[in-house]
């Protein structure tokens, strides 16, 4: 599968179709690099699966 970019690839192409909500209490992660998973999970202290030691990011 090619990479592509959500925002650039798609969403230009249903800007009619588009609506926008306020969402209070709720968080965005970019999971568009292995480093930037690995925060996310350190951030909803979740088990890292793919780690040797299996503990808990950042614990």
């Amino acid at each position: 599968m090619l990479p592509w970019n959500l925002s650039r690839d798609f969403l230009p192409h249903i800007v009619q179709d588009l609506v926008v909500i306020r969402a209070d209490g709720i968080g965005w992660s970019d999971l568009g690099t292995p480093d930037s998973v690995d925060r996310t999970l350190v951030a909803l202290g979740r088990d890292v699966p793919w780690r040797s030691d299996r503990r808990r990011v950042g614990a």
